[in-house]
């Protein structure tokens, strides 16, 4: 939500009463807003209120510090990659006959 000041409030939708009234508390569990069907549409459509992701905050955090890790990484270079990357090496395949026998044998 924003503030009057246009500070942003951030908050929690606690209950709803029979008469439509919703209210909101903040981070330790204060009342911060009492809004009726009416005043919270209109927050809504005007963008003073906005819904925010519901995933879990866990969830939220750690996507939040890996994109902060990926900005913040130096740039490999080609060398780099090198190093990093699998080496694949072509290996080639030859039809067997039926009869063979093969040994167990370490390479």
């Amino acid at each position: 939500m924003v503030r009057v000041d246009g500070s942003l409030l951030r908050c929690k939708l606690m209950e709803i009463y029979d008469d439509a009234e919703f209210v909101f508390v903040g981070r330790f569990g204060n009342k911060v807003l009492e809004k009726n069907s009416y005043e919270l549409a209109d927050d809504f459509l005007n963008k003073r209120i906005v819904a925010l992701d519901n995933a879990p905050l866990v969830d939220r955090s750690i996507n939040r510090l890996m994109t902060s890790l990926r900005s913040k990484a130096p740039k490999s270079s080609a060398a780099d990659k090198e190093r990093t990357e699998p080496r694949i090496e072509k290996i080639e395949c030859h039809e067997v006959d039926e009869g063979a026998q093969f040994l167990d044998q370490p390479v």
